[in-house]
């Protein structure tokens, strides 16, 4: 996902890459930090777009680590439930009917009231969610007022004291749910030039809560083979060779 350059060489090689690999989404704004919301809402877009059939839609900056096989093991059991027999449920019928497992009975009259009872009450956690995850590291900070950080924000752009919690944008995944809520949800909302705390403000607008995950890192995770092994996504990988060489050893642990 990027805008466009006023360098053109640059935009040729953006030409070069996209006629080699069809990788590349492309609007028409200056790619600049300030802009990273418009891409993201872009690449919103895109997803629902061209892939309504998505379960899951993973986020990520092209300086993350990324482990797709933890990835995997987590959306599969968001809230780290134990597993048990009752607890394996095929997460796209989860999705449709929202844990309201009522519905999927044929007949209340027909069946047993202890074990319509036991279905209900299935999880008080697990019932409540409603099918829109949105996950990775959560923040809850303040807008900064020093007029010399590049994160100074006026009181004109934001009033409030408290940003509502919101995941950063270096690596998130969400539910197709939760992203068609969230980008139908922008249309409606002011623009914010952070777009991670703009996605918190339109998560708390069409009332999705962020769910932390411990093995998201917003800051680069010193590597050993024994610390990556529950590792999601690690931020800052500056040299594409050393996370080229990182994931292929975790790959080869299994842990990737």
């Amino acid at each position: 996902m990027l805008g466009i350059s006023s360098d053109k060489s640059i935009q040729n090689q953006i030409d070069e890459e996209h006629a080699r690999n069809k990788d590349l989404v492309q609007a028409e704004f200056m790619d600049t930090y300030y802009n990273n919301t418009i891409k993201m809402i872009m690449g919103f877009k895109w997803v629902v777009e061209h892939c309504p059939k998505a379960q899951f839609i993973m986020f990520s900056d092209d300086d993350m680590y990324i482990s797709t096989k933890n990835l995997l093991k987590f959306i599969r059991n968001p809230f780290n439930k134990r597993v048990g027999f009752r607890r394996r449920r095929d997460v796209d019928k989860m999705m449709r009917h929202n844990y309201h497992y009522k519905r999927e009975l044929p007949n209340s009259d027909s069946v047993d009231s202890s074990n319509e009872r036991r279905l209900m009450e299935f999880d008080p956690v697990l019932s409540a969610f409603d099918g829109r995850l949105f996950s990775g590291f959560v923040f809850q900070s303040s807008p900064m007022r020093h007029k010399s950080s590049k994160w100074y924000v006026t009181l004109e752009e934001y009033p409030y004291s408290k940003y509502p919690p919101y995941v950063t944008a270096g690596a998130y995944v969400l539910s197709y749910p939760a992203l068609e809520d969230l980008y139908f949800t922008s249309m409606f909302t002011k623009h914010f030039k952070f777009d991670d705390v703009y996605l918190g403000i339109v998560a708390k607008k069409c009332g999705i809560s962020p769910l932390h995950n411990d093995n998201f890192y917003f800051w680069k995770k010193p590597y050993s083979k024994e610390t990556y092994s529950n590792v999601i996504a690690s931020h800052g990988f500056s040299d594409p060779n050393e996370l080229r060489e990182v994931w292929e050893e975790q790959r080869s642990l299994g842990h990737a």
